[in-house]
């Protein structure tokens, strides 16, 4: 059974058989990730996710709705449901995997002044509040520098900008070990308020002109 994104991953788990499984980690269309600090061997909190967008959204809007779409209903589920979860279904986690790979690059061009061993998530309990959470974005150097880059990413046209960089702000706590970094990406940019905020806390803010203008030197 997959555990992983929940909207596409529980509708897949419901279809396959484990010789599928097998076949679609054959065809290299299923990965397994891990979180930061996770032995890949042993750990038991390894989340299953489809690789090819493609299939993640024809899981998550195509399938479950294939017999509307039959009927000649498409262009309404498109207008009344798909358009309207799109970007939600960008956000995460798409978003978060494009950051990743632009921080992967950004690396090749000296700007962290480390050299990381980590890129990706994290996600588990926090101890001290008792519940769940989890971390956008984590780069690390575990072995040398003992450092990370902390990220948030929000793929929202409107969202509680201060609120959100308040969150931020509070996820070093969960590795005290490490020195943070905090980048904040988004798919739009802040208010003047909240970017002299987050200047003033040292936090590096992404925007989409910032990945064109990466692919594009």
């Amino acid at each position: 059974m997959f555990v992983g994104r929940k909207d596409e991953l529980q509708t897949l788990s419901r279809l396959i058989t484990l010789s599928d499984l097998n076949f679609w980690f054959y065809m290299e269309d299923v990965e397994k990730e891990y979180p930061y600090r996770e032995n890949e061997a042993t750990s038991k909190k390894g989340k299953y996710i489809l690789a090819d967008n493609m299939f993640r959204f024809w899981y998550r809007f195509i399938f479950p709705n294939k017999r509307r779409i039959e009927i000649g209903n498409g262009l309404y589920l498109a207008e009344k449901k798909i358009f309207l979860l799109f970007s939600t279904f960008v956000g995460k986690p798409i978003f978060e995997e494009v950051t990743i790979e632009y921080m992967i690059r950004l690396s090749h061009t000296d700007a962290f002044s480390f050299f990381p061993t980590f890129y990706g998530t994290w996600w588990g309990a926090d101890n001290e509040y008792k519940k769940a959470t989890d971390i956008d974005i984590l780069i690390v150097d575990d072995e040398d520098e003992k450092v990370a880059i902390f990220g948030e990413c929000k793929w929202r046209n409107d969202f509680q900008q201060h609120k959100e960089i308040e969150k931020l702000l509070d996820k070093p706590r969960l590795f005290l070990h490490l020195k943070p970094r905090l980048y904040f990406f988004t798919k739009t940019n802040l208010s003047d308020v909240e970017k002299k905020y987050a200047k003033e806390k040292k936090i590096e803010i992404v925007t989409l002109d910032d990945y064109f203008d990466l692919c594009l030197d």
